[in-house]
């Protein structure tokens, strides 16, 4: 039997729709569906309300929001139910008595809801979801009731698809911004791969053009000053047990040509040792950086090939990559040098 029910003076209902309005403007899609969820019953006069969103591509449900009351009816509306038939056909649908009508979910009933309003979120884009209104009473709807609940709907369903154009506009900016900054990771890395080309050129050019190995070692320092930031450079090659400075550049020089360095903890002697690039960011007590890059031909290491900058934190490991090169190159022709020395 129908029961009775405070009537709702219009402009009560004027200005739970403005609210309604209101909350729909700013804030996550989820807050502002909470608030309509709160406030819609408000304006209708009934126990609860909930929401179901359909996903973007419109393949199944994705949300449910509720207020306590509605807990029992399943997130994951049935396929061919009441949800369903006000998707397809965007049309608001009034059940007077959940226990008489037809095809109404029995755990509707069991969750104490007795008539409701099912209001499709019709929107540009399509049906986005149902709004329930939900009474705990046999209740028949007013027209004027029809229509505030389609008005909310209506709403509700443009602010969804504003909120999804606006999230899709946000992931697109974030995509392309991920893209440009990719892009200019890869021109810089191709900038540098062309610099070191260049580099490895010129070195080799300076060397085909040396007349002994001195003059040979001296040019590739200063040819390296030209491409690379540091204060001063050397290359140490073995004579026993001591390293011998055969070329020095920058001022003030680091070392001097013919200095003889005996063994120690330094870091050219570590770098000779273990055969592997090795630098320091921040060389106590000077705060220098120092790079040691040894001279490796075949297996052997013939010297170590050193560079100093009066800054911290001057090289960094493209830098040590791009002296590896320099120094495979640089061992060769010491090598075939040495060996066209020894010669008769």
């Amino acid at each position: 039997m129908e029961r009775s029910r405070r009537s709702i003076p219009t402009s009560e209902r004027l200005r739970q729709l403005a609210e309604i309005a209101r909350c729909l403007i700013e804030g996550s899609l989820e807050d502002r569906l909470t608030a309509v969820v709160e406030r819609a019953p408000k304006a209708l006069g009934v126990r609860s309300a909930s929401i179901f969103l359909v996903r973007e591509d419109f393949a199944g449900f994705v949300d449910r929001l509720a207020l306590p009351g509605v807990e029992l009816i399943p997130d994951s509306p049935r396929p061919a139910g009441l949800t369903a038939e006000v998707l397809n056909t965007r049309k608001a649908l009034a059940v007077d008595d959940t226990a008489k009508y037809p095809g109404v979910n029995p755990r509707v009933v069991e969750a104490g809801i007795r008539s409701f309003l099912a209001v499709p979120l019709n929107s540009s884009a399509g049906c986005l979801g149902v709004l329930y209104l939900n009474q705990s009473v046999p209740q028949r709807f007013s027209p004027a009731d029809l229509r505030l609940a389609e008005a909310i709907g209506d709403m509700i369903g443009q602010a969804v698809e504003n909120a999804r154009l606006h999230e899709r506009e946000r992931q697109a900016l974030q995509s392309l911004e991920a893209e440009r900054h990719h892009l200019a990771s890869l021109m810089a890395a191709l900038d540098r791969s062309l610099a070191e080309a260049d580099l490895l050129r010129d070195v080799a050019a300076g060397a085909a053009e040396a007349e002994d190995l001195d003059r040979l070692l001296r040019d590739v320092l200063e040819r390296l000053r030209l491409r690379l930031i540091f204060s001063s450079g050397a290359i140490l090659l073995g004579a026993g047990r001591n390293l011998v400075v055969r070329a020095a550049s920058g001022l003030p020089a680091r070392r001097s040509p013919g200095q003889r360095l005996k063994r120690d903890d330094q870091l050219v002697w570590r770098a000779l040792a273990t055969g592997e690039p090795l630098f320091e960011n921040d060389h106590a007590p000077e705060g220098m950086s120092v790079l040691a890059i040894p001279l490796r031909w075949r297996g052997n290491v013939l010297g170590v090939l050193e560079l100093a900058a009066s800054q911290p934190d001057a090289f960094d490991v493209p830098d040590l990559n791009l002296m590896r090169k320099v120094a495979e190159q640089l061992a060769g022709w010491i090598y075939i040098a040495a060996r066209g020395a020894r010669q008769p």
